[in-house]
C-alpha cells in the first residue's frame, strides 16, 4: 500500500524555495490523477444531481505518495466548513471560484476552478492573484478575462483559458480535462525524440532551401549573362542589317548607273 507522507503544498514549497520549475511531465501527471479523482467524485450517484463536491480543493488537500508518483485528494469532510466560515482565509481565497467568493455557491464547476488555480501555481510557482487586493464583486464582472501572461507553456495556458471562465457551465468538466490530458500523455523522452526528428527535418529543409537558393542565384547569373549575349547579338544583327541595306542601296545605284550608260 502506498504511503502518503506529504502534500502538494510541501512539494510546491520545496520547488519555490529552490526556484526549481515543476517539470511539465509531473504537472500533467498530477493534473491527470486529480482530474480522474474529481470526475469520480462528481459522478457519485445517490447524493444529489451534481454528485459530491469537494469545495476546498487546494495543494494542502492533495496528498503525495512517498515515491512522488501518486496524488490523491483529501479534506472532503471540510467542504461545508470551507463555504460557511464567513470571510475565507487569503490562502483559501486564491483557489476559490468567483461564485464561491460572491455567493458561497459550490458545484463541480467551482472545484474545477480550484483545480485550475492549482495548475496555475504548478506552472508558475505562484498562486493566482486575480483580486490583487480588491473585492471579488469589483473584479469578476462581465467581460473579465484571466491574466495568464506568467504561464509559459501554450498547452497549459489553453487549458486554463477553458477553466478560468466566469460562467460555471462554460468551464471544462473533470472528465473532459482527464480525456484531454490522457490524449496528451506522451512521455517526455518521446517528446524529446519527436523534437529531435523535427529539428533534423527542419535542418534538412533549411539546407535544401539554401542549396536551391544557390542554384537560383547561379541560374540568375547565367540568365543575365545569356541576356547580355542576346543583347550583343541583337546589336550585331542591327549592324549587319544596316550593312545589308547599305549594300542593297549600292547595288541598286550601281544597277541604275549601268542601265543608264547602256542606253
Amino acid at each position: 500500500m502506498d504511503r502518503y507522507d506529504k502534500t502538494l503544498e510541501d512539494l510546491l514549497t520545496e520547488h519555490k524555495r529552490r526556484r526549481l520549475p515543476v517539470s511539465l511531465e509531473l504537472v500533467l501527471s498530477i493534473m491527470r490523477q486529480v482530474a480522474a479523482a474529481l470526475a469520480y467524485l462528481h459522478g457519485v450517484s445517490g447524493v444529489d444531481a451534481d454528485g459530491l463536491v469537494h469545495c476546498d480543493l487546494r495543494p494542502a488537500n492533495v496528498l503525495v505518495s512517498a515515491d512522488g508518483e501518486y496524488f490523491v485528494i483529501t479534506g472532503l469532510s471540510l467542504c461545508r466548513d470551507a463555504l460557511g466560515s464567513g470571510s475565507p482565509l487569503l490562502e483559501m481565497a486564491a483557489y476559490m471560484a468567483p461564485e464561491a467568493l460572491l455567493r458561497s455557491e459550490a458545484s463541480p464547476a467551482s472545484d474545477m476552478w480550484s483545480l485550475g488555480a492549482i495548475l496555475y501555481e504548478l506552472a508558475t510557482l505562484r498562486r493566482p492573484d486575480f483580486l490583487k487586493g480588491r473585492e471579488p464583486a469589483e473584479v469578476f464582472v462581465d467581460g473579465w478575462r484571466p491574466d495568464l501572461s506568467a504561464v509559459a507553456d501554450g498547452f497549459i495556458k489553453g487549458i486554463l483559458e477553458r477553466i478560468f471562465v466566469l460562467e460555471p457551465e462554460g468551464r471544462l468538466t473533470a472528465g473532459e480535462l482527464y480525456k484531454t490530458l490522457t490524449a496528451a500523455a506522451i512521455p517526455v523522452s518521446e517528446l524529446g525524440h519527436r523534437h529531435k526528428v523535427l529539428e533534423e527535418k527542419y535542418n534538412s529543409l533549411e539546407i535544401a532551401v539554401s542549396n536551391n537558393n544557390d542554384r537560383v542565384a547561379l541560374l540568375e547569373e547565367d540568365a543575365k549573362a545569356k541576356s547580355t549575349k542576346i543583347d550583343a547579338l541583337k546589336d550585331q544583327g542591327k549592324e549587319h542589317l544596316t550593312m545589308i541595306k547599305a549594300l542593297e542601296n549600292r547595288f541598286t545605284q550601281s544597277s541604275s548607273e549601268t542601265n543608264t550608260s547602256g542606253s
